[in-house]
């Protein structure tokens, strides 16, 4: 049961991180509404943890907490109160028709109950397959979405001069995997004698992950890429090891850029089609939106400093696309002061991972990507994927990253 556990939990990880752009080609394809399939699939991860939360308490096996955890099971008890105020009691008007079920199943089934499954049996994890994994997944992804790009499948589509997988799957989404699947080839480069990939097939994800980031349109992934990037070559600068792999990993990155923008881009410039370039250059409507919508934010904590005031923004009854803010927003200086002390555990374990252990960089970097990520685009209640990656971080030991340990 040990061994099928750890799967189960292997396969947690990666459903909730890489597994809804593979997901999101299904509606269409069946031709279907996506509704069933979104609740199909989250229900498969939440039933696995569920199924291991519930062995290792039934076994009475040992769980060891340490700050980081204790403070996220704080601030979910103060945002979960927050949660049932605004939904069940005060039914406050929601976006988009989406009912309290929605926002439900989004917070609990993808994001609470896997990071607890991971807390309780995480230190088992086997952390490289489930990160080899999470790069197959993603790299599916990108061979889905070329072919059927190639095809002229209206699966997959652009809209406004943006790429977008398909009506599941938003043009940042689409992104994000690109920019993911780019990160994960990078990292693996770095330690490629451990993790055993063929070099030319990284090379290739490379190529798509950023092919498929350009092509989406959207900024915010190009410019999360961009800054793990340079953690990256920081980390390496730090530590002196400036060396063939390096150069060649940074080579890699350099060409592919260079080539996604002479036979890609350029060609879509005069024609209007690739949108871009001209996002990454507007200064107007679009920003100001978002300023404004962080500052109501800003306004709601400040309005209601000790509970928070609800968890969406009130000027567009959306969430304010910044977890660092919707926390105050949404929980006050209850839930403020636990994520805090969190992010700090949190920061000092990414720290000496990213100092002392370089097969953690695969794992560090999509946690950096996904936290970047929520900085312009994620909310808490949507951002399964983050808080799993917050949690794993807590939980793994420094053994899960000894090579013997793999084998």
């Amino acid at each position: 049961m040990k061994v099928s556990l750890n799967k189960m939990l292997g396969m947690v990880v990666v459903l909730v991180i890489a597994g809804y752009p593979l997901v999101s080609f299904v509606p269409p394809i069946l031709g279907v509404t996506s509704t069933p399939i979104s609740i199909l699939f989250r229900f498969i991860y939440v039933a696995l943890s569920l199924v291991v939360i519930g062995v290792v308490l039934m076994k009475r096996h040992p769980v060891r907490l340490n700050i980081g955890h204790i403070m996220f099971f704080i601030f979910w008890f103060i945002y979960s109160i927050r949660l049932f105020t605004d939904l069940s009691i005060l039914s406050i008007p929601l976006y988009e028709d989406h009912d309290a079920f929605y926002f439900y199943s989004l917070a609990f089934g993808g994001a609470l109950i896997p990071s607890l499954a991971i807390i309780f049996k995480g230190k088992s994890l086997d952390v490289f397959k489930s990160l080899e994994l999470i790069y197959k997944f993603y790299f599916a992804f990108a061979i889905i979405l070329i072919i059927l790009l190639a095809a002229g499948s209206s699966i997959s589509y652009f809209h406004n001069g943006r790429l977008f997988a398909n009506e599941n799957l938003n043009s940042i989404s689409t992104g994000h995997a690109g920019g993911s699947l780019a990160l994960l080839a990078l990292a693996f480069l770095f330690n490629n004698s451990t993790y055993r990939f063929s070099r030319i097939w990284l090379y290739v994800a490379i190529f798509l992950g950023m092919g498929i980031a350009f092509y989406s349109g959207s900024r915010s992934p190009l410019v999360v890429v961009a800054l793990v990037v340079m953690v990256f070559i920081m980390r390496v600068l730090m530590k002196r090891r400036i060396n063939a792999k390096l150069l060649n990993s940074v080579l890699v990155l350099v060409t592919a850029l260079v080539l996604v923008g002479t036979f890609y881009i350029v060609p879509k410039l005069d024609s209007g089609e690739f949108k871009v370039v001209e996002r990454l250059n507007k200064s107007g409507g679009e920003q100001e939106v978002r300023k404004t919508v962080w500052l109501n934010a800003a306004y709601q904590f400040i309005n209601n400093p000790i509970v928070g005031d609800q968890f969406l923004e009130r000027s567009n009854g959306k969430y304010p696309h910044n977890i660092l803010l919707e926390v105050p927003m949404a929980t006050g200086l209850l839930g403020t002061i636990p994520f805090i002390i969190m992010l700090i555990a949190l920061g000092k374990r990414v720290l000496y991972l990213f100092l002392h252990e370089p097969l953690a960089m695969p794992l560090l970097a999509l946690f950096f990507q996904f936290f970047l990520w929520n900085l312009t685009s994620g909310s808490l209640f949507g951002s399964g994927g983050l808080w799993l990656l917050i949690i794993l971080l807590l939980t793994v030991t420094q053994a899960q990253f000894d090579f013997e340990q793999k084998d």
